[in-house]
């Protein structure tokens, strides 16, 4: 499940995409945690990707608005719901993969990065 310029957010098959690079990571947590994140994740499909992400650095934007996603703050949003990946002040104005990236949440799956 995520967001994408094409299609916005949804379900789509792992390979749909051929990315420069993959890792794997697991994140401890608990059943209602993981019920939490999946729901509001779920509750996601179907609304718009959100193309002003991009724009984020230089225009102010609220990266928490529900109406539409960038995938890098789909994620965060979901885990902030039971289990925040990130320390993110009010006025950050994107989230991009990179910050995902340097959760200390996040435990790398054999050996990834």
């Amino acid at each position: 499940l995520g967001a994408h310029f094409n299609g916005g957010v949804a379900i789509r098959p792992i390979d749909y995409a051929n990315f420069a690079s993959l890792a794997e990571f697991v994140i401890p947590m608990t059943a209602e945690q993981k019920s939490k994140i999946l729901s509001f994740a779920e509750n996601q499909i179907g609304k718009a990707y959100d193309t002003t992400a991009i724009a984020g650095l230089v225009v102010h934007r609220d990266w928490r608005s529900p109406d539409k996603w960038f995938c890098s703050e789909l994620v965060a949003a979901a885990f902030e719901q039971a289990l925040p990946l990130l320390n993110v002040p009010v006025d950050v104005d994107r989230i991009v993969p990179r910050d995902l990236l340097l959760s200390l949440r996040l435990l790398p799956v054999d050996g990834a990065l």
